[in-house]
């Protein structure tokens, strides 16, 4: 069996809506869309960090699917602990559709 076909971890997938409220601002909720997706998580590699620096995002994370979950920017992966927030989703496969990368930052807790 082939990691293609067992990816060794599983993380959920929620959207993003947001409610407008005249008084507090907008705010943000998140359900979610898809449960016990199979996906490989791993730290983002330094030359991934640089690359998309260098494009003006932070990346701390990527995911692998072995199906193409149409991510978007309205879209949160949950993995273990973290929340980690949408920023590309690319085909790792070299066009062979097999193998989905979705590159991520952390969302980290805000100081009070």
């Amino acid at each position: 069996m082939s990691l293609l076909e067992n990816l060794p971890h599983k993380v959920t997938i929620q959207t993003r809506a947001v409610t407008e409220d005249a008084v507090l601002g907008d705010s943000e909720t998140f359900s979610n869309t898809k449960t016990n997706v199979k996906a490989w998580g791993q730290t983002a590699s330094q030359q991934d960090i640089v690359l998309f620096a260098q494009r003006g995002f932070v990346v701390t994370h990527r995911v692998y699917f072995s199906t193409n979950e149409a991510l978007t920017e309205a879209n949160r992966i949950l993995y273990g602990s973290k929340k980690l927030d949408f920023r590309s989703y690319a085909d790792a496969s070299a066009g062979a559709g097999i193998l989905y990368k979705v590159m991520c930052e952390e969302v980290t807790p805000r100081k009070q």
